[in-house]
């Protein structure tokens, strides 16, 4: 895991992230046993290429560039921690959500999915890489949130989107290959908001009238 110190950087299809913080790496491999004849042991086979999930925050301005990457595949980029990286390909976002709270600062978290290769190297990409958009003090606000016709002020936001990517394996390959989405996206809303212009409706005829 990394901290959200001024070493830690991602740069995603050559746009060097900002404010990026509470990075996570998780890593899974797919084994099975098989015997051996003749009682001479088990032997284990990795039956599926390896996948890495990726997981960070970052602050939410109004305008990100990595929403504009849902839904794709194929991303690359790079990982850095202080002079050391990590290449990596054949990514996709899995999730992607953001939470905005009554003071107008939101957050936006995401999870990588990468299913390419995974490469150290020394070699740095920060100086050809593309500025994100630039971290301000407050998030534009969202006052309002219309209901079917009736307007509520907004306490507390919480968006959030999720894919489910696949690969497929070609034979005597040790990596994913044709990566795609197998069903449509799913998006969850939920919102805190303040009772303005609703009015309480009786549905049940037992409510008294005062």
């Amino acid at each position: 895991m990394f901290n959200d110190s001024k070493d830690s950087n991602i740069i995603l299809q050559g746009v060097l992230l900002t404010g990026i913080k509470n990075i996570t790496f998780d890593s899974s491999v797919n084994e099975r046993a098989v015997k051996l004849l003749n009682n001479q042991g088990i032997k284990r086979k990795i039956s599926s290429p390896q996948k890495t999930t990726c997981s960070f925050s970052k602050p939410y301005n109004g305008k990100d560039f990595i929403q504009t990457l849902t839904g794709v595949t194929n991303l690359s980029g790079q990982f850095i921690y202080k002079n050391d990286a990590i290449d990596f390909t054949d990514a996709v976002i899995s999730n992607y959500g953001f939470n905005l709270n009554e003071d107008g600062f939101a957050e936006v978290n995401v999870t990588l999915q990468i299913f390419g290769d995974t490469k150290p190297t020394t070699n740095l990409k920060l100086l050809n890489s593309i500025d994100d958009f630039p971290i301000i003090n407050k998030t534009p606000d969202i006052t309002h949130f219309d209901l079917g016709g009736t307007n509520s002020a907004i306490k507390r936001l919480n968006y959030q989107a999720s894919f489910n990517p696949k690969s497929s394996t070609n034979i005597g390959s040790i990596n994913s290959s044709n990566v795609d989405f197998v069903s449509p996206t799913n998006h969850k809303i939920s919102a805190d908001i303040e009772m303005l212009e609703q009015e309480v409706e009786d549905v049940t005829g037992f409510g008294d009238n005062s």
